[in-house]
């Protein structure tokens, strides 16, 4: 059974060279790594009570070594979700005390 995790999960592994993570607290020690959660998931069903359409939202954050390769990530992370219906909603670089780490956090909504 696909759910949208999975359906999340499986669109970004299918990025080359990027390590896929379910958001955590702790700093990604490999890059570029994307880390995704769903923040929102609403169910839409028809008048019989039959589940037709999911509206998500999703959260990711990209850490990379340089601004550049994070920027590069993010690009490749939005080509495979508006692949599949997905539009980014936020953008924002995101400080970090370790000057070796770059982190964009995004958000993304869609209808599956």
């Amino acid at each position: 059974m696909n759910t949208v995790k999975s359906t999340i999960y499986s669109t970004l592994n299918a990025i080359s060279g990027v390590k896929v993570i379910l958001s955590t607290q702790s700093t990604p020690s490999s890059f570029p790594t994307v880390a995704y959660a769903i923040s929102d998931n609403q169910k839409t069903v028809d008048l019989a009570g039959n589940h037709v359409a999911q509206l998500t939202e999703i959260v990711i954050d990209v850490f990379g070594t340089s601004s550049t390769s994070a920027s590069v990530t993010i690009g490749k992370v939005d080509d495979k979700l508006r692949a599949i219906g997905f539009h980014q909603t936020f953008m924002q670089d995101v400080p970090d005390p370790d000057a070796e780490i770059y982190h964009i956090n995004t958000r993304y909504t869609g209808t599956l």
